[in-house]
């Protein structure tokens, strides 16, 4: 899992709820937040929305932020 030293960006299936959106959104980790917590029901990351823009901080479960990491090590890498 990411350990925080570095700002890791992952893609969920979401609604964005400044502009109605439904697709996928970025979900960005905070370099201050410790996600290799195994205790933790949740992490806080930074979404942004493709389509308006909108940015916020959110609270991603636990299960959420654990399917990002895998369908990001899935992802073909460039």
């Amino acid at each position: 899992m990411d350990t925080g030293d570095s700002v890791q960006v992952y893609q969920l299936w979401d609604s964005c709820e400044a502009c109605g959106f439904q697709g996928l959104i970025a979900f960005s980790s905070r370099p201050d937040e410790d996600y290799s917590d195994e205790d933790a029901l949740g992490f806080v990351m930074d979404s942004s929305c493709p389509a308006c823009g909108h940015e916020e901080a959110v609270l991603v479960v636990l299960e959420q932020y654990q399917e990002m990491v895998r369908l990001r090590k899935r992802a073909p890498q460039p």
